[in-house]
């Protein structure tokens, strides 16, 4: 199926009661079992609701994995994340670049519950290979970053963490599955503020975590059930309109690009990006550049 038609039709059937084509919102607690102790699948919507269900699939479907897990935000799947993996004495590598809640919550919550927060230049891959160590649990990077649009090489990142045995968390919020790929470049998880461009329509506060392993959602969605960090069914029901949202805005960056080019304002442009980005220049940054900030 093309991306945009996953997002319609990726696990989401009809509504087997009445066909209907959309299915309704399950705003319920709690379900009826066939006996004690035997569901029809779902029990308590803390834990699970097919709506939520129905958006997950799709999620899991778009970057390429079994399952994801939602939550009632970004920082909340960040934050199950971290509970699920990081243990007192390890460490967390994250990019000088990283979205303020990133920051925050590794240095205002788990850097005082003894794990150690290591911050470089994640495009220094020479220096990111001498940091990371045995020690090393987890390398933390977002890619393009919030809020400078840096750009780095997952690939080259997942080899150097993955050769000291440590996990590669990529937090795809600004690329989305829509023109990134985590996953096929090695990532182990990725994360998602679902409030940005996969809802891309600014009237939701949501968040999601998927794993390559198997195992990985699972564990990361018993947090959200454990520490009840998990969404609304209302916000589940139509998070997942970006394609069209975000095709548009990448015409339209590139227009814009290829106008900017057939003058001197592109120069301009693309000498002003170079002072405030640190980054590598890959040959898609001044796209992401004209797609993310002038078009979007």
């Amino acid at each position: 199926m093309e991306f945009a038609t996953k997002t319609i039709h990726a696990g989401q059937p009809s509504e087997p009661e009445t066909g209907s084509l959309i299915a309704p919102i399950f705003q319920t607690s709690t379900y009826e079992q066939d006996s004690p102790g035997h569901d029809k699948g779902f029990n308590y919507s803390r834990t699970n609701n097919p709506t939520r269900q129905r958006l997950e699939t799709v999620l899991a479907e778009l970057e390429g994995v079994h399952q994801a897990a939602l939550f009632a935000s970004g920082l909340a799947a960040e934050n199950a994340v971290l509970q699920a993996y990081l243990r007192p004495g390890d460490e967390i590598v994250i990019s000088l670049d990283v979205y303020g809640g990133t920051y925050r919550i590794l240095n205002k919550v788990f850097q005082p519950l003894g794990v150690k927060v290591t911050q470089l230049d994640a495009s220094d891959l020479a220096g990111l290979e001498k940091a990371v160590s045995e020690r090393t649990r987890m390398v933390w990077i977002e890619t393009p970053t919030n809020p400078r649009l840096l750009v780095y090489d997952i690939a080259a990142i997942c080899k150097i963490a993955h050769a000291q045995g440590a996990l590669v968390v990529v937090d795809n919020t600004f690329a989305t599955p829509y023109f990134q790929q985590p996953f096929e470049l090695g990532a182990d998880i990725v994360v998602h503020s679902v409030t940005k461009y996969l809802a891309g329509h600014s009237d939701t506060i949501q968040g999601a975590a998927l794993a390559k392993d198997p195992g990985g959602p699972e564990r990361i969605a018993a947090l959200a059930c454990d520490t009840d960090g998990i969404d609304g069914t209302e916000d589940n029901a139509g998070a997942i309109v970006y394609p069209n949202t975000i095709a548009r805005a990448e015409a339209r960056g590139i227009a814009i690009k290829e106008a900017m080019a057939a003058n001197d304002a592109y120069g301009f442009f693309a000498a002003l990006g170079d002072l405030v980005m640190t980054g590598p220049t890959l040959t898609n940054v001044n796209d992401f550049r004209a797609i993310l900030v002038l078009a979007a």
